[in-house]
């Protein structure tokens, strides 16, 4: 099982930065490092998944060889989360999507994050074009705009809806380097939020499946396209290197695999109901994103 880290004894981090509407924290570990908590959220349904939803898109974009933040499932007091470790080094700073693209466009509107007109891939790539890729991927060939088509993949396989653009960025360093930042932020995906009962009646249903599968818009991008078409877009316009990487990445993952990775998140943090609707999920946008049989 995926260990469940107890953070309650952990101290406060005071940081002065936006943290977002959900309930999050810095703490600072015994060690030394910085941790956000992040507490999932209740509905009248009771609380949801984002914790093992995190988890698991963590696991599945390491799968297939997408930097991302390292993620735990947590627990502080009575209250359930997960924690993600600082990936920003001392004396830099992350620099997000809005901010870049509002350097290429004076118009570009950074505080609206639904429906902005001008968030469109090809502006995501102008605004990447003097960022570099993470070290380890510089001798694959990879620009960072390639590195970020593969963290819109991973939504379009994941059912991840919240790309915005406060949910990527760069990080910028001495020397006026700036460096793609790891994929983080995946709390909203997989169907975290369904009830049981939503899941059961779904799974039972193939045409159910594909009909709540092809529903999955991003209501970020310019005119809502769906995941796999904003996925598609950024293959377009990524080189050939990451064209051969990221798609057949995904599509080699296996059932198996697939099942071996949600079966590690615990069964107090994740229904059996839920378990199978994330399985049967992830091969069936397999298939959608990657046409694989």
């Amino acid at each position: 099982m995926f260990p469940v880290v107890d953070v309650t004894q952990w101290p406060d981090d005071e940081v002065d930065e936006q943290l977002g509407t959900k309930e999050k924290s810095w703490l600072r570990h015994p060690g030394g490092q910085r941790w956000l908590f992040k507490e999932v959220r209740s509905s009248s349904e009771g609380i949801r998944g984002e914790d093992w939803a995190e988890k698991v898109v963590a696991q599945l974009a390491q799968r297939v060889g997408l930097p991302v933040a390292t993620v735990e499932l947590a627990m502080r007091a009575e209250r359930r989360g997960i924690i993600s470790q600082n990936f920003v080094p001392d004396g830099a700073r992350l620099e997000h999507g809005n901010e870049l693209l509002v350097r290429i466009d004076a118009e570009y509107d950074k505080d609206q994050t639904r429906r902005n007109d001008r968030y469109t891939v090809d502006a995501i790539e102008l605004a990447l074009a003097d960022a570099s890729p993470p070290d380890a991927y510089v001798i694959e060939g990879l620009t960072a705009f390639d590195i970020w088509a593969g963290y819109v993949a991973l939504d379009a396989w994941v059912a991840g809806r919240d790309r915005h653009h406060e949910n990527w960025g760069v990080i910028a360093g001495p020397e006026q380097r700036r460096v793609l930042a790891p994929s983080f932020d995946h709390g909203n995906a997989l169907g975290f939020q369904e009830s049981d009962e939503r899941c059961q009646a779904l799974v039972s249903s193939p045409a159910s499946m594909e009909k709540w599968a092809a529903r999955g818009t991003s209501h970020h991008f310019a005119g809502r396209p769906t995941l796999v078409d904003v996925a598609h877009e950024a293959m377009r316009r990524s080189t050939d290197a990451a064209r051969s990487i990221w798609l057949p990445n995904i599509a080699s993952v296996t059932e198996a695999e697939v099942a071996e990775i949600v079966d590690l998140v615990p069964s107090e943090k994740m229904s059996e109901p839920s378990r199978n609707f994330c399985k049967a999920l992830l091969m069936l946008n397999q298939r959608r994103l990657c046409d694989v049989d």
